[in-house]
């Protein structure tokens, strides 16, 4: 049983796959290179679809999916969104 990590960062996108134990199996992390939008869905398709074909061959079952993604924040009004 294993989890997948997904944190899209403003400039980078990573994926890791954790055991229960918290033990990272694999891990990669690919520069957005300016993608926004419907490019960047599109790549955090492509990357769960990629590990979830992976794992049976590692020996691994994805049974959970986390995301990570940035806060909009408003610094004129101070607020986050």
């Amino acid at each position: 049983m294993s989890i997948l990590a997904i944190d899209l960062g403003g400039t980078k996108l990573a994926t890791a796959v954790f055991l229960e134990t918290g033990e990272m199996t694999e891990e990669e992390i690919i520069n957005l290179e300016k993608k926004t939008g419907h490019d960047v869905g599109k790549l955090i398709s492509l990357q769960v679809q990629k590990f979830l074909d992976l794992q049976p061959a590692a020996g691994n079952e994805i049974n959970s999916i986390g995301v990570s993604v940035p806060g909009i924040r408003r610094t004129r009004e101070g607020s986050a969104r």
